[in-house]
């Protein structure tokens, strides 16, 4: 268990938390909207390479769509 935690995010001391409570849910959903926060960000670069990799520009950093998205935006394509 304690590895599986690990493997989630968990830090130690959050770990121990939640063997020696039995209100977790503080620790749980803390952990989730870091983990949620994480994906989104991690989905936004997994995008921004996508769309650089396929962009018809020569130069991709002149797309307007790339800008977009460095911008803060979301990709159209």
């Amino acid at each position: 268990m304690i590895l599986r935690a690990k493997e989630a995010g968990f830090a130690l001391d959050d770990i121990r938390t939640m063997f020696t409570t039995l209100n977790r849910s503080t620790v749980l959903s803390r952990q989730r909207d870091e983990l949620r926060a994480g994906i989104a960000t991690a989905q936004a670069s997994l995008d921004m390479i996508e769309h650089a990799t396929a962009c018809e520009h020569a130069d991709f950093t002149i797309c307007p769509h790339f800008q977009a998205a460095m911008s803060g935006r979301l990709l159209r394509q």
